[in-house]
């Protein structure tokens, strides 16, 4: 099973973007923010939830 690692982009003047990259190397980019998001790589079908903390303007973490 192949691990999905993700991270948070800045996004011009908004909220970052999550971005996920899978460990088979397909990169996912289009889930909108959510304090949960729940990613599926539809190339290999590895699965894994992710959550955002810290809702503030300057604070973003993901894991």
């Amino acid at each position: 099973m192949k691990t999905i690692t993700g991270s948070l982009v800045p996004h011009g003047k908004g909220m970052p973007r999550p971005i996920f990259i899978c460990g088979c190397k397909h990169v996912m980019n289009d889930y909108p923010l959510a304090p949960v998001i729940s990613v599926t790589c539809p190339k290999c079908d590895a699965t894994k939830t992710f959550h955002v903390v810290e809702f503030a303007p300057s604070r973003w973490r993901i894991k």
